[in-house]
């Protein structure tokens, strides 16, 4: 009986993850290599220290330079990717798995070389930064490119819970001698993230829009897609150029970036374990703009604190902001697929474009926390500089995303600042006969004016301005089917006659994305042909 790499991670997903979650054995294998990645970034990217190197060799001058390679290496590799899928989307399609998995290994085995060539030093942490950046950043969009293939649920959970399961691998490895967990890392993870991504990559649907599309054919579709999206890009951004500036201190002190690290990794376990939780029961939605205006506030107050308590506050907020920012991004990755799907575009571009703006404003705060680190003058301190270099740039990123504080959206649109967490139905809820019976017991809010719903203490984002009839019956099965946003945006047009051009026209997408549309619209519905639908519709409560 032979014992194949595909049984070997079938038999860690099924008693690491899933057991009794109703998840497929492919997901499982997902989870796990998604998990490792996000173990390796941790020993190696997140915080200002390498948590499993000597404390010796992690001298300033050697983590500023790694640092700061390394972060322009991860950035580029997306801005790269970004520019290749528009103008090159073939190429992107054949990248192969292994092009990322050898400059992840050669850049581990170059920090640990560090330790045994001393005289070297410099040149084996300036090769080692650059590969490693770029090896996980191209990791980071193959995998992105895997979710986004996916249904939304699926797609989802692989994230949720390998973000979580990520924490569990990560803190594991403390339980091992430093010398071992050094070595643990290009031998053991990275290989098996590797494969677990090769086999994730086989049963992708490369026929479906997203990876058809020739984006030079349809630029207005890309273009929205950069209107639409910026603003959440910049939200996230702006906190990644806070956890920037803490990176930065951290260099000065190891044991921060330590700090750093863990909580940025129990940051990631809670808020995975409570959105798992929420997504299972409900169906909700997060808006990313939304949550920067409400935790903007309490950031800049927390940067002016720094500055007049020191070192005991900055280690609690460190810690803190970094547990926001991962969970920030894991919304990310779950907010690109989203649009990937619902735009019709490359998944490479969407997530590319995300987080070239993220980490390089990531970049940009640890390169200026290292020049206010170098500044200082004699009545002021060097932490009242970052403190307001922070503060500065805070605000700028809120003066971006103001404008939608007062944008209006009719029922048709989906804010594309808001992603979306469809509950997860058994397979017998989300049968025609189970759906229809469910039919007489669900009626939705309807608010017949926006002065109506003020009254009633709705928020805007709370209430639906129905336009007619069919507006309503439209929302009643999208409740009882749990279809997303854009499939509803599909349905009603569909239901109102609307062909399937001026659908691609009104909504900015491609004709072949509205037709993939409309038959995961007619296949969850169960029906087959624009008639049966309107039926549905007509057994709707108006």
């Amino acid at each position: 009986m032979s014992f194949g790499s595909h049984d070997l991670c079938d038999f860690y997903g099924k008693y690491l993850v899933g057991v009794n979650l109703g998840i497929s054995n492919n997901h499982r294998v997902s989870i796990i290599g998604f998990a490792v990645l996000l173990t390796i970034n941790a020993t190696a990217l997140w915080g200002g220290a390498f948590p499993f190197l000597p404390s010796e060799f992690q001298t300033p001058e050697i983590l500023t330079t790694f640092f700061l390679l390394q972060s322009v290496a991860f950035s580029g590799t997306f801005l790269s990717a970004m520019l290749f899928s528009y103008y090159l989307p073939n190429y992107t399609q054949r990248v192969l798995v292994f092009m990322n998995g050898v400059p992840i290994f050669f850049g581990s085995l170059f920090l640990i070389a560090t330790l045994y060539v001393p005289v070297l030093t410099m040149f084996f942490i300036c090769t080692g930064a650059i590969l490693l950046g770029a090896g996980c950043a191209g990791f980071l969009l193959l995998w992105q490119r895997y979710f986004s293939a996916q249904d939304p649920q699926a797609g989802n959970t692989v994230i949720i819970l390998g973000t979580g399961l990520a924490a569990l691998i990560y803190y594991s490895l403390y339980a091992i001698p430093i010398g071992v967990t050094a070595l643990i890392v290009p031998l053991i993870l990275v290989p098996l993230c590797g494969l677990a991504l090769i086999l994730g990559t086989r049963g992708i649907n490369f026929a479906q829009p997203m990876f058809e599309d020739t984006p030079k054919q349809h630029p207005d579709v890309y273009l929205n897609t950069i209107k639409s999206y910026w603003s959440s890009a910049v939200a996230v951004g702006g906190l990644g150029f806070a956890s920037g500036i803490i990176r930065s201190v951290a260099i000065s002190d190891p044991s921060l970036g330590t700090l750093v690290n863990a909580m940025a990794m129990f940051g990631a376990l809670v808020s995975s374990a409570v959105l798992f939780y929420l997504g299972r029961r409900f169906s909700f939605s997060f808006d990313v703009v939304q949550a920067f205006r409400w935790m903007f506030p309490f950031v800049i107050t927390s940067f002016l604190l720094i500055a007049v308590f020191g070192t005991t506050f900055m280690h609690v907020f460190s810690g803190a902001l970094y547990m926001v920012f991962t969970f920030m991004i894991m919304l990310m990755m779950i907010q690109c697929s989203q649009a990937s799907r619902d735009m019709g575009i490359n998944p490479l571009f969407i997530y590319g474009f995300f987080a070239s703006i993220v980490y390089f404003l990531q970049s940009l705060g640890f390169i200026l926390g290292n020049g206010f680190e170098d500044f200082s003058l004699a009545t002021s301190s060097n932490t009242l500089f970052v403190a307001a270099g922070t503060i500065w740039v805070l605000a700028l990123a809120m003066y971006a995303v103001r404008g939608e504080m007062k944008s209006t959206f009719s029922h048709l649109q989906a804010r594309p600042s808001r992603i979306e967490f469809i509950r997860h139905l058994p397979r017998t809820q989300s049968d025609s006969g189970s759906g229809d019976k469910a039919m007489s017991s669900v009626k939705p809010f309807v608010s017949e004016s926006k002065d109506a719903a003020k009254d009633n203490g709705y928020e805007r984002d709370e209430f639906v301005v129905f336009r007619d009839r069919i507006s309503k019956q439209c929302a009643t099965i999208k409740e009882v089917y749990q279809l997303t946003a854009r499939e509803t945006e599909v349905m009603e047009l569909i239901a109102r006659g609307t062909t399937v051009s001026v659908i691609a026209e009104r909504l900015i997408v491609s004709e072949n994305t509205v037709r993939t549309h409309s038959k995961n619209l007619y296949s969850k519905l169960a029906i087959h042909k624009r008639q049966e639908m309107l039926d549905l519709l007509d057994t709707t409560i108006p």
